[in-house]
């Protein structure tokens, strides 16, 4: 099993036993690995990950259903801004859209073919997806349209990287709203990017570290953490001008990857609404 599956299986244990319903699936039924979860409050999320499965909870995942998207393709990312909106993405650049709380999906056309391993919405609007070989669309009208968006063209790789990667091919594991303006995305190398207009153009951000970033989360537009390889965790309360390197204990002999970091439940201070597992 795989880092994502590890986590999502953790959440699915919680289910309890008893009589299965039509729909229902239980954690000893389990067999996809699942690579990311997304809530929209305390109670109601869902999961995605192998053959198209999209698991829906509505009681804090003491429960869960199955939802189908009418594929078998990887799904490796899904935002829930709303309880009703959903998007969903993953493999071959495909983005799935449920304006129903997951009942019924829409496919979207991405314009990318690359694997898509993350998705972000800052509102029903505006959203950003990041993935393999450096690539990021972004969409203003609910993924209707989606648009490829350049990275940095003076974007520059640790030094001894450079020499045998091209910046143009950097893995972006993980993207997040800081606002409806403000979106990161981090991935391979230590890479940090940074937008101030909602996705449509990027800037690299300074970072010491080298190791590979997996996740990155935003409270709001100043504070913001990122996670990865080498029990590496980077903090800012500038918007990421600039990041601090937080000390993790880990076993002695260990350095241990971190796969993803999530805020508390919360209130979103540009929407007004509760966001978050």
């Amino acid at each position: 099993m795989n880092r994502w599956g590890a986590a999502c299986l953790a959440a699915l244990a919680l289910v309890e036993g008893g009589a299965a319903r039509a729909e229902q699936i239980n954690a000893s039924q389990l067999r996809q690995n699942l690579f990311a979860v997304c809530f929209a409050d305390g109670k109601e999320g869902w999961a995605v990950g192998d053959l198209g499965r999209i698991f829906h909870t509505v009681d804090a995942g003491k429960n869960w259903e199955i939802q189908s998207s009418d594929t078998k393709l990887q799904y490796a990312s899904v935002a829930c801004p709303t309880k009703t909106d959903l998007w969903v993405t993953g493999q071959g650049g495909q983005i799935a859209r449920s304006a129903d709380g997951g009942r019924t999906w829409k496919a979207q056309q991405s314009g990318v073919t690359r694997q898509l391993l993350t998705i972000a919405f800052a509102n029903t609007q505006r959203g950003v997806a990041v993935g393999d070989f450096g690539v990021i669309v972004q969409t203003e009208d609910g993924g209707n349209t989606w648009t490829k968006v350049p990275l940095p063209a003076d974007m520059k790789l640790p030094e001894d990287v450079a020499e045998v990667v091209d910046a143009g091919d950097v893995v972006l594991y993980g993207a997040t709203f800081g606002s409806p303006d403000v979106v990161r995305a981090a991935g391979e190398f230590g890479i940090i990017l940074g937008s101030d207009d909602g996705g449509k153009t990027w800037h690299q951000q300074p970072n010491a570290v080298e190791s590979t970033l997996f996740s990155i989360n935003f409270a709001d537009a100043q504070r913001g953490w990122a996670v990865g390889m080498d029990a590496t965790l980077l903090s800012t309360t500038n918007g990421g001008t600039t990041w601090e390197k937080q000390t993790i204990e880990t076993p002695k002999g260990f350095m241990l990857p971190l796969y993803d970091v999530q805020r508390l439940p919360g209130w979103l201070p540009w929407s007004g609404r509760r966001h978050g597992p």
